[in-house]
């Protein structure tokens, strides 16, 4: 009677523990479900607000476009009535800035605004259209190495601008109407830790005595504004035929405005 009460003790703790081990697998089995099924919930909440999210900021960019777009025919419906040559010239320029942010607006609001975008293919391309909307009989010659920085959208934009006003100053003075050329843009980073920006055309050149520091020209002060904004340096280098706009920053300033909330 003993051997067979110990024996039934051994088979009653025997399987009692592996039901204990079965209940606590089956517990655990069920905390890991809830688990994931709480952290598929929160993700499916997180990406929803996210897609929402997204939504607001390019109904908001769509919306800042068709002003854009509105604020640029007012401005040439004004030049266009204004019987002052300079004022009229001055009213043209504005509309072309104008129409240039709608533009780059437009293209980096077509990116995903939690991504960054590669700079050299990016000011290469605006460059390309701006002188072929501009000037299309100019040559444009880009040159830039494969391994670009990339930077989020308002960084990008600052640079678009940048590469904008250096482009439409050569088009403008430069080269007068009916007189072809080459508008050559380089980009690259030189040591130590630079960003730079080089404009390089063959035109008329500069005049006696130009200095973008005195200068009274909007696009002078334009780019030297922008310039300061990314601590950089604006430099002007007369050539034996032509003239190189130079713009230098360092690239620890992408760095900075890729790591801050833009």
């Amino acid at each position: 009677m003993v051997y067979r009460y110990a024996e039934h003790v051994h088979i009653v703790l025997e399987y009692g523990s592996l039901i204990l081990i079965l209940a606590a697998w089956v517990m655990l089995r069920r905390r890991r479900s809830n688990k994931e099924r709480v952290s598929l919930e929160y993700s499916k909440a997180h990406e929803h607000e996210l897609q929402q999210k997204d939504l607001h900021i390019r109904e908001v960019h769509h919306r800042v476009a068709n002003q854009m777009g509105l604020t640029a025919a007012l401005l040439h419906f004004q030049a266009s009535r204004s019987p002052h040559p300079e004022a009229k010239a001055s009213l043209f320029d504005s509309e072309n800035r104008v129409r240039t942010l709608a533009k780059l607006h437009t293209r980096l609001d077509q990116m995903d605004p939690h991504c960054q975008t590669l700079l050299y293919p990016y000011l290469s391309d605006l460059a390309h259209d701006l002188i072929t909307s501009l000037r299309p009989d100019l040559i444009f010659r880009p040159e830039f190495a494969h391994d670009s920085p990339a930077a989020k959208p308002a960084t990008a934009l600052t640079c678009g601008l940048l590469v904008h006003e250096l482009i439409t100053n050569c088009i403008k003075h430069a080269f007068p109407l009916n007189q072809g050329g080459t508008i050559r843009l380089s980009l690259n980073c030189p040591p130590p830790d630079r960003f730079r920006i080089s404009i390089h055309d063959n035109g008329a050149g500069l005049p006696a005595g130009f200095t973008p520091k005195h200068s009274t020209s909007s696009g002078m002060a334009i780019i030297s504004a922008l310039t300061k904004d990314l601590a950089g340096t604006f430099s002007v280098m007369p050539l034996h035929q032509g003239t190189e706009f130079i713009v230098e920053f360092p690239l620890s300033e992408i760095k900075k405005l890729n790591e801050s909330p833009q």
